[in-house]
């Protein structure tokens, strides 16, 4: 299988196997597909399937689209509409296939599999994709549950990769995939040698092998060393995912220092903050990083902004007790202390709906502390009377902290 190919997946497959007499794809989905604007190119193909539901190129492709987004339920159903139109059309086995591992219906995956193994037996190019498919779907249930790998399962992904890729020397995405099970095994410095022999494979896969390569050295606690591959991959492929996790490997390496190297701790924050803010560019959705932006200026002394950065991330959705916590602690220190106490009862409310349906495992102690503090200062700058107009879940807060 050509390096070519095994790039496009399911669009490299439909380039192999397509029939001469099929209704050609418009040049638009094609060309949206292959830069990988899966978005972009729903549209058009649904257009262009409600004028020929037959075609199950079109099908596959929608599939695919749907697959890229992780619309999984949604690929899956334009998959099987495309195996029903043609039962053994490779590229929609293998999509279907793909999805199946994707919502871990490992029995129906495990089926569809093995069949298209057998299926394609004088094919070798195209068995070799189906034996790749079912070692991922063995990595998949040997490391469901990371705190008890399956090693058995990792044995059999192995030797399928590399009948894969005796299959199809070519392919550095069946050599990718020995990586991660080496990382799986937590075998870090093999893995890093499996990703590092992709990038002498194929260089335009620079920036998903830069990304894992980053998340070895962190699993090693090499912080300074996952930061560089970080900034890698963000170079080769920039993309939300990749400079939000660069902003958590600059806060963890900042951590990792000693506390009197003031002015290094400063810059990596700094860094931080600038890397989720480039984050931001590559997302609609940027509740967490408002969080993480918050968070990294509230270490740094930069309290506004971290009040700011807090109350956006709320504003646009975020339910995470931990940031109406941040938020109340900001607005302490800055001795807004009206503001701090309304955070902090909605934190509590948050807190007793939690309590009722699992146990917490957040600050109470500061947070009572710093209740304390902000009540405090209220009370006694209040006119007689007045404390009658507080919310309950205050005054009760309050009267229970003086007699603590």
């Amino acid at each position: 299988m050509s390096r070519a190919v095994v790039a496009l997946g399911v669009l490299g497959l439909l380039l192999l196997t397509a029939p001469v007499n099929a209704k050609d794809i418009p040049q638009e989905i094609t060309t949206l597909l292959a830069q990988e604007q899966y978005s972009a190119a729903v549209a058009p193909l649904t257009a262009f399937l409600e004028d020929d539901k037959k075609n199950h190129e079109g099908w596959t492709l929608l599939g695919d689209a749907y697959y890229h987004l992780g619309h999984d339920n949604d690929a899956r159903t334009a998959y099987e509409a495309a195996l029903k139109l043609k039962k053994k059309y490779c590229p929609a086995v293998h999509g279907h296939i793909r999805v199946l591992i994707r919502l871990e219906d490992y029995a129906e995956a495990d089926k569809r599999v093995r069949k298209a193994i057998k299926d394609t037996k004088k094919e070798e190019q195209i068995q070799a994709m189906f034996y790749h498919d079912l070692g991922l779907m063995q990595l998949s249930l040997g490391r469901r549950d990371t705190t008890n790998i399956d090693e058995a399962m990792l044995d059999s992904a192995d030797i399928n990769f590399y009948i894969a890729i005796g299959q199809a020397p070519d392919s550095c995405q069946f050599r990718l995939d020995l990586g991660e099970i080496n990382f799986a095994r937590k075998r870090y410095p093999m893995a890093i040698s499996s990703y590092e022999d992709v990038l002498a494979c194929n260089a335009e896969m620079c920036g998903a092998v830069h990304y894992r390569i980053a998340r070895a050295y962190l699993y090693q606690r090499e912080f300074a060393a996952a930061v560089g591959a970080y900034q890698k991959s963000a170079e080769c492929k920039p993309s939300a995912m990749v400079y939000s996790d660069l902003g958590d490997a600059l806060i963890l390496y900042s951590r990792s220092l000693p506390l009197d190297d003031t002015a290094k701790i400063l810059s990596l924050y700094n860094q931080a903050i600038a890397s989720y803010t480039e984050a931001k560019k590559y997302t609609s959705d940027g509740c967490r990083l408002y969080e993480k932006v918050g968070k990294a200026e509230a270490l740094m002394g930069q309290l506004e902004a971290a009040a700011e950065d807090f109350k956006a991330a709320i504003e646009c959705g975020s339910r995470d007790p931990d940031v109406f916590f941040a938020l109340g602690n900001v607005l302490v220190d800055l001795t807004r202390f009206d503001e701090a106490l309304s955070w902090y009862d909605r934190y509590e409310g948050m807190r007793e709906e939690t309590l009722d349906a699992e146990p917490w495992d957040k600050p109470d102690a500061d947070f009572f502390a710093n209740y304390a503090m902000a009540a405090r200062v209220k009370a006694d700058s209040m006119p007689d009377g007045a404390w009658a107009e507080l919310p309950l879940s205050s005054r009760s807060m309050y009267g229970t902290l003086l007699t603590m």
